[in-house]
């Protein structure tokens, strides 16, 4: 029997990008946090850093119901917000 292995979705591939633009997202954000707080389709996650301690904030992509927000991860596992919830689910 032979085990299939899935292989990573294209996007997952390109993980390194938010890591070079991390300056210029967090300028962004400081400028447009008002409406970033409010804009539909997208959500201002704050987690704590796994290894500093630091909370950290990302900009995503959302889908909001009435009884939940579907949060996109486009680079899967690599994703430093998933890696730090995951390492610290009760953070913010």
């Amino acid at each position: 029997m032979q085990s299939t292995v899935r292989p990573e979705p294209f996007a997952a591939r390109l993980h390194f990008i938010p890591r070079a633009i991390r300056r210029l997202q967090s300028a962004i954000i400081r400028l447009f946090r008002r409406y970033f707080e409010q804009a539909p389709g997208w959500v201002l996650l704050t987690t704590t850093g796994r290894r500093t301690g630091v909370p950290r904030e990302v900009l995503l992509p959302c889908e909001r119901t009435h009884d939940a927000l579907i949060v996109i991860s486009t680079y899967a596992d690599r994703s430093d917000w998933m890696r730090n919830i995951r390492r610290d689910p009760e953070s913010e």
